[in-house]
C-alpha cells in the first residue's frame, strides 16, 4: 500500500473531476482533430514520405493554406499525439521555406503553390513557435534548422537602436505592394508577441542566452510601451483604460493584444502591474451574447475590436479561443470559470464533423466557414495547452525561465517532467511516455497506483544518474493484465523524495 495517503485525499477530488472533464472533452477534441485531418487533402511532395498542408476553409471557394494555420494544426496535432500529422505539414513547410530562410502568407493547398507572397513577421514567428512545441513534445530535432533559419531571417526587423522607445521590438516585416500601409515601419503588438513566444520557446530549447536576451528586450517594449498604464506608453489621453495597444503610436483597441499578451508574458508583471486587467476590459467592451450560427442562436464570445464604426455583435471563435487560452494561464479561481463557460460556448456550435466555424452571422464579411483556426485553438483549450509557452505535462528537459526574467532556470531536482499523451489509448498498442529528472544520483522507485492507493505496476525500481530518464507504460499491471478505463497515479519515490502526477487510460 502506499504510505503517503494524505497526498491521495488531497488528489482524488481533483482527478475526479478532471477525469470526467477529459471523458467530456474527448468526444469533441476526437472530432476536431479527424476534422483537421480532413483538411490534409493533397500530398504535395513526388518524394518519399508526405508533405501536406492544411486547407484553412471548409469550402470550395477559398483554395489558401495559410501559413499560420499550418502552425496552429502543427501544434495541435503534436500535442494530441498525432505526430504523423504534425509531420506531414512540416515536411510541406520544408518545402515552401525559401531561402532566406521565410514563408509566404499562404500557399495553395492542393499545390503549394504561392498564394499571398506578402512574408509577415508574425506567422513566420508562428512557424518557429510549432516548430519548437513539436521538439519540445516529442524530442524529433529534425525540423529545428528550419526555425533557426527563420529565426535569422526575423532578425532582420528588430530595432537595434538602445536609445529607442521601441528598441528590441520587431516590425511588422518587408513592405508589400499589395498593402496601403508600410509593413516595414509598423510595430504589432500581435507580432510582437508571437517573436516573443517564439524566442523564449528557442531557448528552452537550446539555451542559447541571445534568445532569452532578445525576449527580454520584447517583454520590456510590450510592458513599457504598449501596456497603456505605463507612463512611458506615449498614450496621449491617460485615462483610457488598462489594455496592451494594438501598435506603437497605434491607439486602437483589439481582442488579440489583451488576450495573447497575458497568455504569453503572465498575468503579472516585474512590479506587480496587473495585466488581467486588459482581459477584464475585454470582458466588457468586446463579449457578445447574442451571436447565432447554423441555427444556434445564443452564442456567447467575444468579438475583434472596438476601434471602428463596426457592432460588437458577432463571435469571432479563434479569439473567443485565445481569450480561453488566457483565462486559463493566469490561475485565478474566476478567470478559469470564465474559461470553461466560454469554452463550451464553442463547444454549443461545433459542427458535427468536429470543424469549428470562424465566425457567427455578422454584416462584416467575415466568414462562417468551418476554420483551422477556430479549430486549433479549440482543440489547444481542451487539451489544455497554451502555445505561447513551454507546457510541461507535455514537454520533457527543457530550461524554462519565467517571463520576462533573463537567465535560464535550473531544472527541477527530483521531478516528474512528463506523461505524454495524456490521455492515452492501450487497446491497440498504445503507450504513455513518462520522463523524469535527477539532479543528482539516487535509489528510485516509478510505480503506478490505482485511486484506491494500490500499488498496481513498478516501472523502475534502480539507482539512477543524474539527468533526464524516459520510460514507457502499456496500460498493464501486475502479470500483465490489461487495466481498464481509468484516472491512475503514476509516482516518482526516493528516500527524500517523490512527486506525483495523473494518467487518464482508455480502452
Amino acid at each position: 500500500m502506499f504510505r503517503f495517503a494524505t497526498v491521495f485525499r488531497i488528489v482524488l477530488i481533483s482527478v475526479a473531476i478532471s477525469a470526467n472533464l477529459l471523458s467530456a472533452q474527448t468526444d469533441a477534441s476526437h472530432r476536431a482533430l479527424q476534422w483537421l485531418r480532413s483538411q490534409m487533402l493533397f500530398d504535395i511532395d513526388s518524394g518519399p514520405g508526405t508533405a501536406k498542408l492544411v486547407k484553412s476553409y471548409e469550402t470550395n471557394s477559398i483554395i489558401g493554406a495559410w501559413v499560420y494555420d499550418q502552425a496552429l494544426a502543427i501544434i495541435a496535432f503534436t500535442a494530441a499525439g498525432d505526430h504523423g500529422s504534425a509531420r506531414s505539414v512540416l515536411n510541406a513547410l520544408r518545402l515552401a521555406q525559401t531561402k532566406d530562410g521565410s514563408w509566404d502568407f499562404a500557399y495553395a493547398y492542393n499545390t503549394g503553390a504561392r498564394l499571398d507572397t506578402r512574408i509577415p513577421v508574425g506567422s513566420n514567428a508562428w512557424v518557429v513557435i510549432a516548430i519548437a512545441q513539436y521538439e519540445l513534445m516529442t524530442g524529433d530535432e529534425s525540423y529545428r534548422d528550419l526555425a533557426l533559419a527563420n529565426l535569422a531571417w526575423l532578425l532582420q526587423f528588430r530595432d537595434a537602436d538602445p536609445n529607442a522607445d521601441t528598441y528590441g521590438a520587431f516590425v511588422m516585416g518587408p513592405d508589400h505592394e499589395s498593402t496601403t500601409w508600410d509593413e516595414s515601419t509598423v510595430y504589432s503588438t500581435e507580432h510582437n508577441v508571437d517573436v516573443y513566444a517564439a524566442l523564449r520557446l528557442l531557448f528552452a530549447l537550446t539555451g542559447q542566452q541571445r534568445f532569452s536576451d532578445h525576449a527580454d528586450e520584447i517583454y520590456s517594449y510590450l510592458v513599457t510601451q504598449i501596456w497603456n498604464p505605463s507612463p512611458d506608453s506615449n498614450d496621449p489621453v491617460g485615462s483610457l483604460p488598462a489594455i496592451f495597444w494594438v501598435g506603437f503610436v497605434d491607439y486602437t483597441k483589439y481582442l488579440d493584444p489583451q488576450s495573447w499578451t497575458v497568455a504569453a508574458i503572465g498575468a503579472t508583471g516585474p512590479s506587480g502591474e496587473d495585466f488581467t486587467a486588459a482581459l477584464d476590459w475585454a470582458y466588457q467592451e468586446l463579449r457578445v451574447s447574442e451571436a447565432s450560427v447554423n441555427g444556434i442562436s445564443g452564442i456567447q464570445g467575444f468579438d475583434v475590436n472596438a476601434s471602428f464604426d463596426l457592432p460588437v455583435d458577432k463571435v469571432w471563435s479563434e479569439g473567443s479561443e485565445g481569450m480561453v487560452t488566457a483565462y486559463f494561464s493566469t490561475g485565478g479561481p474566476e478567470d478559469s470559470t470564465r474559461a470553461v463557460f466560454f469554452h463550451n460556448q464553442t463547444k454549443r456550435y461545433q459542427s458535427a464533423n468536429g470543424g469549428v466555424p470562424y465566425a457567427t452571422d455578422n454584416s462584416d464579411g467575415w466568414v462562417s466557414f468551418n476554420s483551422v483556426a477556430g479549430t486549433a485553438w479549440f482543440v489547444f483549450n481542451e487539451l489544455r495547452i497554451n502555445p505561447f509557452q513551454v507546457n510541461s505535462d507535455f514537454a520533457t528537459g527543457v530550461r524554462q525561465p519565467s517571463p520576462g526574467r533573463r537567465g535560464s532556470a535550473q531544472p527541477d531536482a527530483f521531478k516528474l517532467k512528463s506523461i505524454y499523451p495524456n490521455p492515452f489509448h492501450s487497446d491497440s498498442g498504445g503507450e504513455v511516455s513518462i520522463a523524469y529528472r535527477l539532479s543528482e544520483e539516487s535509489d528510485v522507485t516509478l510505480s503506478v497506483f490505482n485511486l484506491l492507493g494500490q500499488r498496481i505496476s513498478i516501472l523502475n525500481r534502480s539507482r539512477r544518474s543524474p539527468g533526464l530518464h524516459k520510460t514507457t507504460w502499456n496500460g498493464r499491471g501486475k502479470n500483465d493484465i490489461a487495466l481498464p478505463s481509468g484516472v491512475y497515479l503514476i509516482t516518482l519515490e526516493s528516500r527524500q523524495s517523490r512527486d506525483l502526477r495523473k494518467v487518464v487510460l482508455f480502452r
